[in-house]
């Protein structure tokens, strides 16, 4: 027998919102807000303010390598 998960708050969260700026109907933009988290999770979490490391070469450097003038 199969069960089915819940739908995670932040998914219900983002589907009211949706609802609110499209005037769609809760199934319609639940289902248009799974999709876009399931096709790029990671630009999703970027849109919600999750803070991303930067890439390695901006990083500072270590301590014995500055310039110590």
């Amino acid at each position: 027998m199969t069960q089915n998960k819940r739908t995670s708050s932040r998914l219900r969260h983002d589907a009211r919102e949706r609802m609110k700026m499209t005037g769609e109907k809760y199934t319609v933009a639940l289902k248009a807000v799974m999709d876009a988290g399931s096709s790029n999770s990671r630009a999703a979490g970027r849109e919600q303010g999750e803070e991303q490391a930067g890439p390695a070469d901006t990083q500072r450097a270590p301590d014995d390598t500055r310039d110590r003038s």
